[in-house]
């Protein structure tokens, strides 16, 4: 294995937080015969995570936030277990715009609602319907409870929901609520959901749970657009808000889902999401994450969003605090500018960067439990098993990563590599930038807020790799979305995320969509990760929690996010 600091410090390595794509554009070329390089001597995968962590997923066990739901209790509406929570956050909100929001704290304290909530194991609670029925291939008739009343008093009705949607897929959303056509109001509290076509595998639970619901009235009447004080109908409203600093949201003390009586709907959709445990949450921002070990450890705060491995490591034996493991679904992983403006258009020099970062030391070298990827999403309910326990996947090779560099049209220029500094993604790009420059290659850091990324993902001038998560559902079709041209066709008029138009890509995406089988799946990797080299994923890893022992913690939604409102006291 690589010496990972040798590495590092071999390059000069570049970090900017605005810069634009360097160099002209390339001719994409054929790609050499041989596409695939002999494997590399096999590695250890760290596929267990953390074993010394005190709440994690065992051999034959329930996954995290299912063992915790069956722990955590839900206190009687004003009757909270303590009067504040405090988490640590290693980012914040820059802004709670339901409809560009900006950053997050890395916990999960709702203030805008849903129609539905999705969890972990792909489940389906519904929140602000009440009822939801499908009366057709492609309708499904809904009805909102009729007594939803937001921070100011405004009632929320299906016109409310008609219009949060619609302007929701205007701010560049269309593609999670792709197979809508519209939404038909048929009265104060009932509408219709009309697709253009059938949901498919994974997508009726996403997409239905997708749009932020939220008053017209309220919204248009802030001329921040709720950027600092968010007007919705969630279990918890901001009290104080500094960015960059800290926040502090307060219970909703008429919180609409607490006058629900109907105990049957109840035991089948109630989520921890909802929950008032605490008067007050504090969410403090604190990048350094020896910072946040300390005040945990100092009873400063009560939790941490994420921590190091480092940090984790000293609680080992401390009965004071509580080590959870979570398993994160989306890899560390990037994706190529294709558009004629970058030189990553060509196709030997796509070739060649695959070929000269080492995931396997990437794994080793950023501060989680982690294991080499080989596949875009290795962690979905419907991923090839070799995605996970290896295949020949670009093994590292730096002689190979040369010959294809010589082969390409790169002249030297500065790639831009575009990334939010979110979970693995910022330590990874640092040690992609010095691989790349081993063998020649020359890049910048670009590192934006989610705001940014969403202004620049699509100016094929500013970057020409963007790592992601690649976030979205239990499947592959909802992963898969991103390079399907459909999923932006009105933002990009036929290109796809990758700046090109590709019809193949397209089919092939339809196909893992419509027919979902093995075949369609190994037919859209073999096209996007080696006929085009489109993209590449370097590991899977495990988010490293903790909290004071005298809770036990809740987790919710797809991501497992720390939900402090649930958090419960210990026995």
């Amino acid at each position: 294995m690589k010496k990972i600091l040798s590495l590092l410090f071999a390059g000069i390595l570049s970090v900017s937080l605005l810069a634009g794509c360097g160099g002209g554009s390339a001719q994409t070329t054929a790609a050499p015969a041989d596409t695939q390089a002999a494997p590399t001597e096999a590695t250890q995968a760290n596929t267990e995570g953390n074993t010394d962590a005190d709440i994690r997923q065992g051999e034959g066990e329930d996954t995290v936030d299912v063992q915790l739901l069956s722990q955590v209790r839900r206190a009687e509406p004003g009757e909270y277990f303590g009067d504040l929570v405090t988490i640590a956050c290693n980012s914040g909100v820059t802004s709670f715009d339901p409809l560009t929001r900006g950053g997050g704290f890395g916990v999960a304290i709702p203030t805008i609602e849903k129609l539905a909530e999705a969890d972990k194991q792909g489940g389906f609670h519904l929140l602000m319907l009440k009822s939801i029925e499908q009366i057709s291939d492609l309708d499904y008739e809904c009805e909102l409870w009729d007594f939803i009343t937001d921070f100011n008093g405004n009632n929320i009705t299906a016109n409310d929901v008609k219009w949060s949607i619609q302007a929701y897929v205007d701010s560049g959303n269309l593609g999670a609520v792709a197979k809508l056509d519209n939404i038909e109001v048929t009265g104060d509290y009932t509408f219709i959901w009309h697709n253009k076509e059938a949901f498919t595998v994974g997508e009726y639970v996403k997409q239905i749970s997708n749009p932020p619901i939220f008053s017209q009235a309220a919204y248009e009447g802030d001329p921040d657009h709720m950027a600092m004080n968010p007007i919705g109908t969630g279990p918890y409203k901001v009290k104080e808000f500094m960015e960059g600093s800290y926040a502090i949201f307060e219970a909703n003390e008429d919180y609409w889902y607490n006058k629900i009586d109907d105990e049957a709907w109840l035991a089948e959709n109630d989520y921890v999401t909802r929950y008032q445990n605490f008067k007050e949450i504090r969410c403090d921002v604190i990048t350094d994450g020896a910072a946040r070990a300390i005040a945990l450890e100092n009873g400063a705060v009560d939790a941490c969003s994420s921590m190091n491995l480092a940090d984790v490591a000293m609680y080992a034996g401390n009965p004071d605090i509580t080590v959870v493991d979570i398993p994160v679904d989306p890899p560390v992983s990037f994706y190529f500018n294709l558009n004629e403006a970058s030189p990553c258009s060509d196709i030997n020099l796509r070739q060649a960067i695959c070929y000269a970062i080492d995931n396997a030391a990437i794994a080793e070298g950023i501060d989680a439990p982690a294991y080499p990827a080989y596949g875009m999403s290795p962690r979905m309910l419907d991923a090839p098993e070799e995605w996970t326990t290896g295949r020949e996947y670009y093994d590292y090779n730096v002689e190979k990563a040369k010959e294809c560099l010589a082969a390409s049209n790169y002249n030297g220029e500065t790639l831009v590599i575009l990334f939010s500094d979110m979970d693995m993604r910022g330590q990874a790009t640092v040690l992609v930038q010095s691989m790349l420059n081993e063998i020649g290659i020359k890049s910048d850091l670009l590192m934006a807020e989610m705001s940014t990324m969403q202004e620049i993902q699509y100016d094929w001038t500013k970057w020409d790799i963007r790592f992601d998560t690649f976030g979205g559902g239990s499947y592959l079709p909802n992963t898969m979305r991103r390079w399907w041209s459909g999923n932006d066709m009105n933002t990009l008029h036929g290109l796809n995320a990758c700046g090109i138009e590709d019809p193949e890509m397209d089919k092939l995406y339809e196909d893992i969509l419509f027919v979902h089988d093995d075949a369609s799946i190994a037919a859209w990797d073999q096209y996007f990760t080696f006929d085009k080299c489109m993209g590449y994923a370097l590991c899977c890893f495990n988010n490293q929690t903790a909290l004071s022992s005298k809770y036990i913690p809740a987790l919710s939604g797809n991501q497992n996010s720390f939900t402090p409102g649930a958090f419960t006291p210990a026995e």
